[in-house]
């Protein structure tokens, strides 16, 4: 739900319980309980990150807060990391990592520095990091024809522990062919998570992404 209120596409909606159930159902990803939603938007009520409507609808209210609030919160450590290396250069591993896409319909995606790296240029890794949901891994390897290394890595393999990390999948302009990239508020979290120049990262994809979008929608 964090996700949900917090992704640019969705800084001009008003929600009700019944939407975000009903939004998170047409996803691949775990839907929650009504009772659930229930529960979460009475807490964000409380702590001042949505305003209510008379009608009982909501609305995000404070995005910085609440965005701060679960960066400070998250687990990126949670998501269990594995250092791989390949052969593939350029336009080879782009073309595995889309037909890998393809097949795993969206539980694929440019994660951290990588997806930053296409969302707000700023930090530049010569490490390709992915999320993969763990039934893929085989398909992956595959596609990638990736080994699993203690050193030399190039490629960055992360397993999420939640799937909700493939909510929003950004993907390329028209005649890309690339995987998609994990949604800008989670780029956000996990670069700032991650060690290296993961803050200074996540300040551009803050700067230049996310607070125009919000400022246009008259939420900053």
């Amino acid at each position: 739900m964090i996700r949900a209120l917090l992704a640019p596409e969705n800084a001009r909606k008003r929600w009700t319980q019944r939407d975000m159930e009903a939004h998170f159902g047409e996803l691949r990803i775990p839907k929650p309980s009504l009772g659930l939603v229930n529960k979460v938007v009475q807490h964000l009520r409380d702590e001042a990150f949505i305003e209510i409507s008379g009608d009982g609808g909501f609305r995000l209210r404070d995005p910085l807060k609440l965005l701060f609030e679960w960066r400070d919160a998250y687990r990126f450590d949670r998501h269990e990391r594995s250092g791989c290396f390949t052969l593939l250069r350029g336009r080879q591993l782009q073309d595995a990592l889309y037909k890998l896409e393809l097949e795993t319909g969206g539980l694929a995606a440019y994660a951290a520095f990588s997806a930053a790296d296409f969302q707000a240029p700023h930090v530049r890794q010569a490490k390709t990091w992915i999320y993969v949901r763990q039934d893929y891994i085989p398909r992956f390897e595959a596609l990638t024809e990736a080994k699993t290394v203690e050193t030399g890595e190039n490629l960055v393999l992360l397993i999420p522990d939640d799937d909700g990390v493939f909510y929003m999948c950004e993907g390329g302009q028209v005649g890309d062919r690339r995987l998609a990239c994990t949604n800008v508020v989670q780029t956000y979290v996990d670069v700032f998570n991650s060690r290296g120049r993961g803050e200074e990262a996540a300040e551009a994809l803050l700067e230049q992404r996310l607070k125009p979008e919000w400022n246009r929608s008259g939420l900053l």
